[in-house]
């Protein structure tokens, strides 16, 4: 059972190589961590957004297992990825039977 919701704010951590990542500080037995977010884990709304957006944006999250499960924008709620719709298959020519 997924633990309870909880809310910190996302942090655009750039290295020396210019590398961006995304960290979200979560809260431990010890006190708190700062972790990477993976895409997966962010909701559906927060995958389009860049990562200037993303930088200082309040999010609620949610944990399971001690690892990140959901991360979405504070007071939203969670997006999941839709899925796209098959197009339609449209048969031309005569189907009466030989």
């Amino acid at each position: 059972m997924p633990e309870k919701q909880k809310t910190s704010t996302l942090t655009l951590i750039t290295n020396q190589k210019k590398d961006q990542k995304l960290m979200i500080t979560v809260a431990t037995k010890k006190g708190s961590d700062a972790r990477p977010v993976d895409k997966t884990k962010l909701s559906n709304d927060l995958v389009r957004m860049t990562f200037d957006e993303l930088n200082g944006l309040e999010v609620e999250y949610e944990m399971k297992n001690g690892l990140l499960r959901k991360v979405w924008k504070k007071g939203g709620e969670w997006q999941d990825e839709t899925e796209t719709p098959k197009p339609a298959v449209f048969v031309v020519g005569d189907l009466s039977p030989l």
